[in-house]
């Protein structure tokens, strides 16, 4: 079993400088991806098709959507490619639950950007053990997404697999089809998560 949060760039770009204007967010790219420009590995024009500014509605959350794809996405997909290609059964997931934390207020009071920390990384966890935490609360619809995630992961351990009893809707990852399951309060399968986005990032 292995897989990403939607938005596990979010909580390491809060602390960097805001990025409030089209030039800044290039320049700030630019300087971070200078080696792989020049040796044309990529381009500036294709990160930023990639991330616009237009859907993401800022510099700063341009710039968290690259690196949660860059520093977790792209390498969790590799990961499970590997191990599928060599026989492994694979489980991938993409947590997209609309997390209530704590720890999104005291960002929001720290943070000098207008990021929004989403679905960030690491706030799966209190989902998966059951306990509420400055990661995330359990209250109301939360509870019953814990309690779905909490049987995957012990269904897990105990033979296997997440499809066991009443709960049997997690696909087999492979290489070929990309099957994953998408978990929040309305799970459902899905398949090909983030593949241009990832073509870009393997290549450098």
């Amino acid at each position: 079993m292995i897989g990403v949060n939607h938005d596990e760039g979010t909580l390491f770009a809060a602390f960097a400088p805001p990025i409030s204007t089209a030039a800044q967010y290039r320049e700030v790219l630019a300087g971070a991806l200078a080696g792989p420009i020049e040796q044309g590995a990529v381009s500036l024009k294709d990160v930023v098709s990639l991330y616009p500014l237009s859907k993401l509605g800022s510099g700063s959350n341009a710039i968290a959507a690259a690196k949660g794809d860059q520093l977790f996405a792209c390498g969790a997909l590799e990961t499970a490619n590997a191990l599928a290609d060599g026989g492994a059964a694979v489980y991938f997931y993409h947590f997209t639950q609309d997390v209530r934390a704590p720890l999104k207020l005291l960002v929001s009071l720290m943070s000098p950007t207008d990021i929004s920390l989403g679905t960030f990384h690491s706030s799966e966890t209190p989902y998966v053990i059951g306990v509420r935490s400055i990661l995330g609360l359990l209250n109301g619809s939360r509870a019953g997404t814990s309690r779905l995630m909490r049987a995957f992961w012990t269904n897990t351990a105990a033979y296997g697999s997440p499809n066991h009893g009443r709960h049997r809707i997690w696909p087999r990852y492979s290489n070929n089809e990309g099957d994953y399951l998408i978990i929040n309060e309305s799970p459902k399968a899905a398949s090909g998560l983030k593949e241009a986005e990832c073509l870009l990032w393997q290549a450098l």
